[in-house]
């Protein structure tokens, strides 16, 4: 970067390490808790223009802190994912029921606005579950519920409207976009923009 960074994860410890590092700093704690990311002063180095410390090395630091948000996500989710089945179940749903979607949500932002995940797709959705050998957990089917009925709308708005109606439908439930979207209602007439 112009203010000497390094920013490329290093490849010092071998190809295996290097693809293994978000999975190693997943189960040290650095990607849900603030507290243990402690990188080193020898990393450190300035911004060119505001002087703010930023560190090198494995990529940017980034200045607000958003920790990774696990709590729906559990062992019965991560198996109904990985059977995936939040893909295949929404697809032929909308597919079965494209013409009556389409007239009752002619676009992305009434189906937004208006669609809801009834019971009866979730009861199908534990059934074909059991079907692939995953059994119903129903405490963690509670936890994770909110989760899979985003997840699962925001499928069929992808069969029904294109690949970017999934994002319409799930960057609401992402604590990072949050967090971002609420940083950049700035009012920024009070900042100095340099001009090139």
């Amino acid at each position: 970067t112009p203010s000497g960074r390094f920013i490329q994860k290093p490849f010092d410890k071998g190809i295996k390490e290097y693809h293994n590092d978000l999975l190693y700093r997943s189960q040290a704690g650095l990607l849900t808790k603030q507290d243990t990311v402690r990188p080193p002063d020898s990393l450190m180095k300035y911004t060119l223009v505001n002087k703010r410390k930023v560190f090198g090395r494995g990529g940017i630091m980034p200045d607000i802190y958003v920790p990774i948000d696990t709590s729906e996500r559990n062992d019965y989710y991560s198996a109904i994912f990985r059977k995936g089945l939040l893909n295949t179940m929404p697809f032929n749903y909308a597919v079965q029921n494209k013409e009556a979607l389409l007239s009752k949500y002619p676009n992305v932002e009434s189906f937004k606005a208006n669609f809801t995940i009834d019971s009866k797709l979730i009861d199908d959705l534990v059934k074909n579950a059991e079907k692939e050998g995953i059994k119903k957990n129903e405490k963690e089917l509670k936890i994770s519920r909110s989760l899979l009925e985003t997840i699962y709308s925001a499928n069929i708005a992808r069969n029904l409207y294109g690949s970017s109606a999934y994002y319409l439908m799930i960057l609401g439930k992402d604590p990072v976009f949050n967090k971002a979207y609420e940083m950049i209602q700035v009012d920024f007439s009070k900042y100095k923009i340099r001009n090139k």
